[in-house]
């Protein structure tokens, strides 16, 4: 995992409530901490084979993790490059500095 030097990120309250309420697993919060460091402001193409490489998961870890992230609101997903989605983070959780 590399940390882009081009951003830092910190979470807001509403994140930390959010992680109160939704209670990760520990997949999920290494996939959301990988797309942290990696996913620049606005946002990149998240190819899944890449993160299940990276990170020795399961595609379905990976898709699973992909879209709770999604469903709790930490993950927008935009449009389709390919076979692979655009994410950005969700402002509303992080802030970037």
């Amino acid at each position: 995992m590399t940390i882009r030097p081009d951003h830092a990120v910190v979470l807001n309250a509403s994140a930390l409530e959010a992680l109160q309420r939704h209670r990760f697993s520990k997949f999920d919060t290494l996939v959301l901490w990988t797309l942290v460091a990696d996913i620049p402001v606005t946002g990149d193409v998240v190819v899944h084979s890449e993160l299940e490489k990276n990170l020795s998961l399961s595609h379905s870890t990976v898709s699973t993790a992909i879209r709770r992230l999604r469903e709790t609101g930490f993950l927008v997903r935009g449009v389709k490059s390919g076979v692979s989605y655009h994410y950005k983070l969700n402002p509303v959780y992080f802030r970037l500095l």
